[in-house]
C-alpha cells in the first residue's frame, strides 16, 4: 500500500502532525511520501512544491505586498470583505487554484499512491484539485480532520451559525446578509467536488464527528475515528524533579502549566481560566490554606493580561523544539486547558502521553480523553466555577492518587495514540478499501 500525505504546511510547522503521521507509516513498513507547499528539510520522501529559489522569492513578493497593504490598504473595503476573526475565515475564496492538478502529479512522479490522506488545504488545493487527483491516480482519498474547515463555506470554526448544516450563505464570519455570499459559492464548490472518486473522512474526536454528520457537505459519507499519534518516547514521564531544576521551580510548588499559540482569540477561553485561578485562590485564602501553587506558560502573551494572574508565573514563550514542551509537560502536576472551542487540541494528548493530568471543558478532543477524576476532571462547558473546581481537585489529590492518575493517563494516551496504535488504525482502513476493490 503506497501512501500519499498533502498538507499545505511544512514539517516544522503546523504541518508536523501530518509528517509525525508520514514518519510513523514509514516505521511500519508503508511506503509513504508526503507532500506540501514547501520545505527545506533533507528528507527524500517530502515533496516540495517550490524549490528554494522560488520560494524565498515567493517570501520577498509577500513581504512587499504586506508592507503595501499595511500602507495603501483597508481605507475602502466594503462591509463584505470585512472578516470577523473569531471564525478563522482564513481564505476568502476557496474556489482559487494555486497549484494545477498537473503540476502536483509532476512533482510525484513516477509515485502511484493507493491511499491519499489530506490534511491542511488552505492556500495549497482544493476541493476540485482533491477530486482530479483522486480519478487520475485512482487512489482513495481519506481527510483527516483537524477543524471545521472541511465542513464549511470558509470557517475553521463556526460557533452558533448553522449554515455549514445546508448550503452557508448569510455569513456571520463576513457580516453578510446575502444567501448567496463567498461563503455560499465556497460550499457549492465542494459539493460539486466530493462525488464521483472514494473519500471516507478521518475524524479526530466526537466532537468533530457530530459535526461532521449533521454537515451538509459530508454527512452520508462513511467516517472512522483515530486520534493524532503523539510520540512516547518523546512524550515521556521524566523525572519532576529534573524538569523543576532545569525550570528553577521548588520541589514543593504545585505547577498548572497552560499555553497556546494565540492567547488573544476567544475559542482558546483565557477569560474562563482567569476567572478560575482567582477563584481557586479566593478558596484556598479563605481556609488559610497555601497549597504554593504556581503557573507555567507556554506561548506568546500578547492581548493576555499575566499581571491579572493571582499566582506566581513562570513565562516560556513560544516553544520551538518538542523537547522543550516536553519538559514542561513533565514539569507540571496538571494541565489546564480552558478552549471553549477547539477540534482538539492536540496539547490535551501530548499531556496525556506524559502521564499530566488534564482540567479542560467539555468540547474537543477532551470528550474522548478527559475521563472524570481518572486522567482528569472534565468540567461543564465554559463554566469558570467548575472549572476551578477541576483545579481544586487535583490539587487536593494525595500524592498516592496523583501517582495512580499519572499512570492511567500514560497508559490510556499509549492504548489509543502511540504511533502503532493510530498506524493500526489506519491499516483496519486500508484493508477494508483494499477488500472493496477487490470485490469490485
Amino acid at each position: 500500500m503506497k501512501v500519499l500525505c498533502l498538507t499545505a504546511h511544512g514539517p516544522y510547522r503546523a504541518g508536523k502532525v501530518a509528517y509525525d503521521l508520514h514518519s510513523a507509516f514509514k516505521n511500519n513498513g508503508y511506503e509513504s511520501k508526503l507532500l506540501t507547499i514547501y520545505d527545506d528539510s533533507d528528507d527524500k520522501d517530502v515533496i516540495s512544491i517550490y524549490n528554494t529559489k522560488e520560494w524565498n522569492r515567493l517570501r520577498f513578493r509577500k513581504k512587499i505586498f504586506r508592507k503595501l497593504n499595511k500602507w495603501f490598504g483597508g481605507k475602502n473595503q466594503s462591509p463584505a470583505q470585512k472578516i470577523d476573526r473569531k471564525y478563522q475565515f482564513f481564505e476568502l475564496d476557496n474556489t482559487i487554484e494555486y497549484f494545477s492538478t498537473d503540476i502536483i502529479l509532476q512533482r510525484l512522479g513516477d509515485y502511484q499512491p493507493d491511499v491519499i490522506i489530506i490534511f491542511f488545504t488552505t492556500q495549497f488545493i482544493t476541493a476540485k484539485n482533491i477530486k482530479q487527483l483522486a480519478q487520475k491516480t485512482k487512489a482513495t482519498v481519506l481527510w483527516q480532520f483537524l477543524d471545521m474547515a472541511p465542513l464549511t463555506g470558509g470557517c475553521h470554526y463556526a460557533w452558533e451559525c448553522e449554515g455549514y448544516k445546508n448550503n452557508c450563505g448569510n455569513c456571520p464570519a463576513l457580516y453578510s446578509s446575502d444567501n448567496n455570499d463567498q461563503s455560499a459559492i465556497n460550499l457549492r464548490f465542494k459539493q460539486q467536488n466530493v462525488e464521483g472518486y472514494d473519500l471516507r473522512l478521518m475524524i479526530g474526536s466526537k466532537w468533530d464527528e457530530l459535526n461532521t454528520k449533521a454537515s451538509s457537505l459530508f454527512k452520508s459519507k462513511k467516517l472512522y475515528r483515530t486520534f493524532m499519534s503523539v510520540e512516547p518516547d518523546i512524550f515521556t514521564p521524566s523525572s519532576r524533579q529534573d524538569a523543576h531544576r532545569e525550570l528553577s521551580i521548588a520541589d514543593d510548588e504545585f505547577v498548572v502549566f497552560f499555553g497556546s499559540v494565540h492567547f488573544g482569540e476567544e475559542r482558546k477561553g483565557m477569560d474562563h481560566l482567569l476567572k478560575a485561578l482567582h477563584k481557586v485562590e479566593a478558596h484556598f485564602k479563605e481556609q488559610a490554606t497555601n497549597k504554593n501553587i504556581s503557573l507555567l506558560i507556554a506561548g506568546s502573551t500578547n492581548n493576555f493580561p499575566v499581571h491579572e494572574l493571582p499566582f506566581r508565573y513562570r513565562m516560556l514563550g513560544y516553544l520551538k523544539e518538542v523537547d522543550q514542551l516536553a519538559h514542561a509537560y513533565a514539569a507540571a502536576d496538571m494541565f489546564i486547558c480552558p478552549s471553549i472551542y477547539d477540534s482538539g487540541p492536540v496539547m490535551i494528548n501530548q499531556a496525556l502521553m506524559t502521564g499530566t493530568p488534564v482540567v479542560s471543558f467539555e468540547m474537543g478532543v477532551a470528550l474522548d480523553l478527559v475521563e472524570h477524576y481518572k486522567t482528569g476532571y472534565l468540567a461543564k462547558w465554559a463554566d469558570a466555577d467548575d472549572l476551578s473546581e477541576g483545579i481544586k481537585y487535583l490539587v487536593n489529590l494525595s500524592e498516592e492518587a496523583r501517582a495512580e492518575m499519572r499512570q492511567r493517563c500514560r497508559d490510556k494516551a499509549i492504548r489509543l495514540y502511540a504511533p502503532e496504535a493510530v498506524v493500526a488504525n489506519y491499516t483496519a482502513v486500508f484493508e477494508e478499501i483494499k477488500m472493496e476493490k477487490t470485490l469490485s
